[in-house]
């Protein structure tokens, strides 16, 4: 098992230097991945270096060890916390029981005490991570779920939110369809229509129990269907939804004579006023999504065709004919592509909405408005990105006009390809631009309320809407140093200036840069610079 990860937080570089040179941490199963001189910068280490255990003293400047814990087991309940304190803090002590902090340490630090509490930690959190991984546990659990998770899947297929080489994967691991005999594949959907209150029958208790009435649908339905059609069912808010494996088209017409005797029979046994809508047979399981929606077109003409029977989508729209759509999943596919793939990810995705077009043999006009719908994308992108045409292709020009001279898919995949690297390229250079930006604000802002005590990472991220990981994160890739760094850094040299320009006392530089305590101003400057803010100023040379 890995090490688990310390940080050691204390005001005084003296104490954490000997803790982490007196303990045996690998012997001991854990590894000190930084250090921190208060809690302010701590918070910032945690979000960056996800420890297990964070050892930290009570009494520091910025934050103190309690308000560090309480903020990180907001952010990280699993985290341990053990507390170091002084024999009089025992208020202390029982704030840090109520924060179900239950390792508390008295100061000095005794190595063997530390080393025990640390031994019996480990065990507790190898238990914790025992239970997480007990395989018995987890199959359990997923046995449980499989029916809920089944109904999930089913749902998402006719949906179309599932890719179509992850459907038979999906069928493979419910166990569906397992004899491999379907080669069409259709989709039917039900429709109950529940009884109002007032009109529920006495004798019929189940008019009573609605949830249970799409339940005894489906059970009519399934004994209806087993032995004669490999099929799969979930139960939806207002009835069910099925798919079917069939040999053939030709199955499709017994099937809809199977499914009107499933509705006969809800009205016979169960008194209800069932419909069922069926979809096209289809080539492929990616068509399970044409084929629903059809289903569901077929169940709109009950005002036509009456309720209570089950109606085939070619039954009442003979002209129908494949369309070829640009899907919410492919504009999904291509925006996610052009903001966050490089050319690679773009030609896939590009390659795959081509090869729709070359499948579909459709009637020019159809090409032309799928491209269309394609290229409105684009431009609502483009529009939300503030690029403009020439940004884009070099010159100001009427987009319809370039589509219209694309008339075979190879023109058209390397007008797709252009046109969405340049456009990834242009919200790349945005996006870097707008970190940039967002960078120098906090410089900004930063530097204008640095003589503000109160200036917190949290006040920076409150003016600049931003989460304070991210910002944190982002802070520190940007300027490569931490937000405290930064901010100590700027108030010290705001000091020295201060100090070579000014006579004021220590303790009202000290405040304004900032430091409401002068002894800890001190201590930080003298940390910095090697000598007292009073000894640099009495030094001939006057000059760090």
């Amino acid at each position: 098992m890995a090490l688990y990860k310390i940080l050691l937080v204390d005001d005084e570089e003296e104490v954490r230097t000997s803790i982490m040179r007196k303990i045996p941490w690998e012997q001991l199963g854990y590894v000190v991945v930084g250090d921190a001189e208060n809690g302010e910068d701590a918070l910032e280490k945690v979000r960056l270096l996800e420890p297990d255990l964070i050892l930290t003293d009570i009494k520091m400047p910025y934050m103190d060890g309690l308000t560090l814990a309480e903020r990180v087991k907001q952010e990280r309940s699993s985290t341990e916390i053990v507390i170091f304190s002084g024999f009089d803090d025992f208020e202390y002590a029982k704030q840090a029981i109520k924060l179900n902090i239950i390792e508390y340490i008295l100061k000095p630090v005794n190595v063997e005490e530390l080393t025990d509490i640390l031994s019996r930690l480990k065990v507790r959190m190898d238990e914790r991570i025992a239970e997480k991984r007990d395989v018995e546990a987890l199959r359990e659990n997923y046995r449980r779920m499989l029916p809920v998770m089944k109904e999930h899947f089913l749902s998402d297929v006719l949906h179309d939110k599932i890719p179509p080489e992850q459907i038979e994967e999906g069928f493979h691991r419910f166990e569906l369809f397992r004899d491999g005999t379907g080669r069409k594949w259709a989709a039917a959907v039900v429709h109950i229509e529940y009884p109002e209150e007032q009109e529920v029958p006495s004798s019929i208790s189940l008019h009573r129990e609605r949830e249970l009435i799409p339940l005894s649908v489906k059970n009519l339905m399934q004994d209806a269907l087993r032995e004669k059609y490999a099929f799969a069912d979930y139960v939806t808010a207002d009835g069910l939804c099925a798919i079917f494996a069939l040999k053939s088209t030709r199955e499709l017409e017994k099937l809809t004579g199977v499914l009107n005797q499933v509705c006969s029979d809800c009205a016979r046994i169960l008194e209800l006023s069932v419909s069922i809508g069926i979809g096209e047979a289809w080539e492929g399981v990616e068509k399970l999504s044409e084929s629903y929606r059809e289903a569901k077109d077929a169940l709109g003409y009950r005002t036509i065709m009456g309720s209570g029977i089950a109606i085939f989508i070619n039954d009442v729209e003979r002209s129908h004919k494949e369309q070829l759509q640009f899907s919410e999943q492919d504009e999904g596919e291509l925006l996610a592509a052009i903001k966050f793939g490089g050319r690679e990810e773009i030609v896939r995705v590009v390659d795959r909405l081509v090869s729709k077009l070359e499948q579909g043999r459709v009637h020019t006009s159809q090409y032309q408005i799928y491209l269309i719908s394609i290229t409105n994308c684009l431009m609502y992108l483009m529009q939300k990105y503030e690029l403009d045409l020439y940004q884009i292709w070099g010159r100001e020009t009427d987009y319809l006009e370039v589509i219209s001279h694309l008339v075979t898919a190879e023109s058209m995949r390397n007008f797709l390809v252009n046109t969405c690297t340049a456009i990834s390229e242009n919200v790349n250079l945005e996006r870097d631009n707008a970190v940039k930006n967002t960078i120098k604000d906090a410089k900004s802002y930063i530097l204008e309320h640095y003589t503000n005590p109160e200036l917190s990472v949290e006040t920076v991220c409150e003016y600049l809407h931003l989460s304070q990981a991210y910002f944190s994160t982002l802070f520190k890739k940007e300027t490569g140093k931490s937000y405290v760094n930064y901010i100590t850094e700027l108030r010290l040299n705001k000091a020295v200036e201060l100090l070579n320009r000014t006579d004021d006392k220590t303790y009202v530089i000290a405040a304004k840069v900032g430091y409401q305590e002068p002894n800890y101003f001190s201590y930080v400057f003298k940390k910095q610079f090697g000598v007292s803010p009073s000894k640099y100023r009495s030094e001939p040379a006057n000059s760090l």
